[in-house]
């Protein structure tokens, strides 16, 4: 994981069989210590949890996953992360604004 909070993932896989992997150099303990399936090799490369995925796409801490795992990597792929709509959003109805102010200061004149 890199300090300034920039995240290198990596996607293999393929025919349905992605796994969406974090590589975090900060390991020195490759003992696993949560219930991610699969073992951290000593690339310093894991699978991202669910969890991750979550936080990836935007949802709070707070939200209850109450799904299997498989089921929710499925989901949060398949999800859109509602804050960048949200702000790609709000710039277009800036624009939108801006044009119709001029369309009106056209119109006046």
């Amino acid at each position: 994981l890199d300090k300034k909070g920039i995240s290198n993932t990596l996607l293999v896989g393929g025919m349905g069989r992605e796994r969406n992997l974090i590589y975090d150099n900060r390991l020195t303990d490759f003992t696993p210590v949560t219930n991610i399936k699969g073992e951290i090799n000593r690339e310093y490369i894991r699978r991202l949890t669910p969890r991750e995925w979550a936080r990836l796409q935007g949802f709070p801490n707070t939200y209850k996953i109450p799904v299997s795992d498989a089921q929710a990597y499925k989901q949060f792929g398949n999800s859109v992360c509602v804050p960048v709509i949200h702000a790609i959003a709000i710039e277009m109805i800036k624009m939108l604004d801006m044009q119709a102010e001029k369309i009106i200061e056209k119109v006046s004149a």
